[in-house]
Order: structure tokens, then sequence, then C-alpha cells
């Protein structure tokens, strides 16, 4: 099976002459309030429902399906169209918490924060998959060698900040392919992987806003 990675697109003929798209919020937003998007952490979820009410449209921006948003640095502004999509396919633990955007008069009210929390490194066969250290800009700077998922998750926690696991090629067991269409890789650059059926689906719909791109660093063994 081919996965692709997904991302904002910042094709100006898709999201207009400003991206993010979004760059500020307004209404009753309030980034030092208990509920403020900025207390919700990559790898758990909240025990609160962030207000998102409102993501400011920039009045240069396009409206589509699929939102970029410098505030936003995982998971996907996404509207009613795209969550059907999504819910349709096998996905890791999620939350779609409401949101809504406005750009001048114009509110839409049936946009989501799709927030997901996956941990795959169970999946990963650590006899075939050769790892490294790289700085932030993903150069090798050191060799290492991870036997197990917890191996790499203890390396992760004592690594400075300006270091970083990666690795050119990744082989999973069979197990993922089975079990997600929609998984991030939590090391590295990070990136979110979609199934080839995903894929399809999303261009079927001629869903806006997200860029996908085929990725050879993702083994089935």
């Amino acid at each position: 099976m081919k996965y692709f990675t997904i991302q904002t697109i910042s094709e100006k003929a898709i999201v207009g002459n400003e991206y993010p798209q979004i760059q500020t919020m307004g209404g009753s937003v309030n980034k030092f309030d208990d509920d403020s998007l900025y207390n919700v952490y990559s790898d758990s979820f909240p025990n609160f429902i962030p207000n998102l009410n409102y993501f400011i449209l920039h009045k240069n921006a396009k409206v589509s399906d699929v939102l970029s948003a410098s505030m936003i640095s995982y998971g996907l502004i996404v509207n009613g169209r795209a969550q059907e999509i999504f819910k349709k396919h096998q996905l890791p633990e999620h939350r779609f918490f409401p949101a809504v955007v406005r750009q001048n008069d114009e509110v839409y009210k049936d946009y989501a924060w799709f927030f997901y929390v996956c941990d795959v490194l169970d999946y990963i066969d650590y006899n075939k998959t050769e790892f490294y250290i790289c700085d932030m800009l993903e150069n090798r700077v050191d060799d290492c060698k991870i036997l197990s998922a917890n191996n790499l998750r203890s390396l992760k926690e004592v690594l400075p900040d300006d270091k970083n696991v990666n690795s050119d090629y990744l082989y999973f067991s069979k197990d993922l392919e089975d079990r997600f269409d929609l998984f991030k890789v939590t090391f590295g650059g990070y990136k979110t992987y979609i199934s080839e059926k995903l894929k399809n689906s999303l261009e079927e719909k001629e869903i806006t806003g997200l860029k996908i791109t085929v990725s050879d660093n993702i083994k089935i063994v």
C-alpha cells in the first residue's frame, strides 16, 4: 500500500494571497483562559472543550474545506464536508472540537479542530528500521541503535531540545495497515500520513486546502 503525507496548502489559487489563512482569533477567545487552545498539548486530550469562537479568516484569504491557522501546529481545521470523509475511515483516537470561522460579515459555523493523538511506535519493526540523531534541520549528527518502542520513547525524553530521532525509512508491521487510514509519526518531521484509500476519497470529493504528497519512506513488512 502507498502512503501519503498531508499538510495545509499554500498555493494562492486555492487559499488566496494570505498564508496561513487564519492568523488571529476574536470573539470570546482569550488565550489566558483555562479553555484556551494554548492549554492543549499534542500528546493528550484536554479535559475541557477549547473555546474556538472564533477564528478570523484573513480578508485576503479564500475559504477552503481545510484551513491553515498560525496557532494550530497539530491537527487540522476542517469543515463538515471534510469531517464526513475522515469519519468514514480508520482513524486514531480523535476529537472534532467545534469551531467558528469569521471573515468580515460572513460567519462559518460548520468547522472543527480535527485533533488526533496517535502513537504508532509499537507498530515499528525495530529489526529492520535504522535510526539516527538529527538536529532541528533534520541533518544527521549521530547514529543510534533502537531496539524497541519503549527504548525509543525513553530516548526522546532525554534528548536536548535541539536534537531529535529520525529515520530515512520506517518499517511497520501489517497491523498498521489494517488499523489506520491516518496516523502521525511522533518523531523526525512529525508528519501525518494517510492511506491511498483516504487520499482517493479526499480527491474524489475535491476537498480543498490540503497538500497531499506521495511518500516512499513508509514500508509495510
